[in-house]
């Protein structure tokens, strides 16, 4: 989280897991002003490693 600003330049869009999903207004802000998609990855999906799950779920963000 401390690197977030200094990170989210080189990535196509960010996805937060759900214990910080606090975090979401704060990064939210600063993922617009690069213009990059941002999300909170579904609970259940995290939880059960649904990365197939995840994974089309970022592609679908991008898009």
């Amino acid at each position: 989280m401390e690197e977030f600003e200094k990170t989210l330049p080189q990535y196509d869009c960010c996805l937060l897991g759900p214990q910080i999903r606090y975090k979401f207004d704060e990064f939210q802000k600063k993922a617009a002003e690069l213009n990059k998609p941002i999300a909170i990855i579904n609970s259940m999906d995290y939880g059960m490693m649904r990365g197939d799950k995840i994974l089309a779920d970022a592609m679908a963000l991008m898009n």
